[in-house]
């Protein structure tokens, strides 16, 4: 082939394809070769109770400026 192939590459069933940087899965496929650093992640599971601490991830949306709605609902 002549032409020069540009993108991320992925091997699909054995040949490789090279996807759109800015696609999903070239997007998923780049996080995972610059994967975020340990010391930043975040845990919002309460291992102690196998549940969603909610308050953890309320504070964690608070402080980077995502609106929160109240709603009498719950997400389990």
């Amino acid at each position: 082939m002549t032409e020069i192939q540009t993108g991320i590459p992925c091997e699909v069933d054995g040949e490789t394809v090279y996807l759109s940087p800015s696609s999903a899965e070239g997007q998923a496929l780049q996080r995972v070769h610059n994967p975020i650093p340990e010391d930043e992640w975040v845990t919002v599971f309460d291992p102690e109770t196998d549940k969603l601490d909610e308050a953890a991830l309320d504070a964690w949306l608070t402080e980077r400026g995502y609106p929160l709605q109240n709603s009498n609902s719950s997400c389990h």
